[in-house]
């Protein structure tokens, strides 16, 4: 879906040329976002409040193909099952219980990836730079995604 969503937006600007300053702006504020979220995030701690992220890196422990699991793992992972994809992704990567500066490092990913995809989308969408700049930094920094990526 990303890859529809850069498509469109690559064909999009074709017709608008002359805009370099977007990526440059864009890219810059992804690396501030991401150094942002990386320095309030990179800890040791497995979950905070209201968190289910114990069962996302137990899910990565058990389903890795690197090995990671434990009887702990499996036992926890046993007890409250979440959707199965975001274990995947953070278990082919290496990440879970016993990476889980790797598993921070992969929602700051994710994070960004899908800002940028929905900055993408709303340039498709006809908006203009600014308006979709400042919509997906609104979005970016909000409480709702501040409280979800700090443990």
């Amino acid at each position: 879906m990303l890859a529809r969503i850069a498509l469109d937006y690559y064909m999009h600007r074709q017709h608008n040329q002359g805009r370099h300053y977007e990526v440059i702006v864009v890219a810059v504020i992804c690396c501030l976002l991401a150094g942002f979220y990386l320095f309030i995030t990179w800890q040791n701690l497995l979950g905070g409040s209201f968190s289910d992220g114990v069962f996302y890196l137990f899910g990565a422990d058990v389903m890795s193909p690197w090995g990671n699991s434990t009887p702990l793992a499996v036992a926890v992972h046993s007890q409250g099952i979440p959707p199965p994809m975001y274990s995947l992704l953070l278990a082919l990567f290496g990440a879970g219980s016993q990476n889980i500066h790797g598993a921070h490092l992969i929602t700051t990913v994710t994070l960004l990836a899908a800002l940028v995809a929905y900055y993408l989308w709303m340039r498709v969408q006809n908006l203009a730079f600014r308006e979709a700049f400042f919509l997906s930094a609104m979005v970016g920094l909000s409480s709702a995604v501040f409280l979800h990526n700090v443990p």
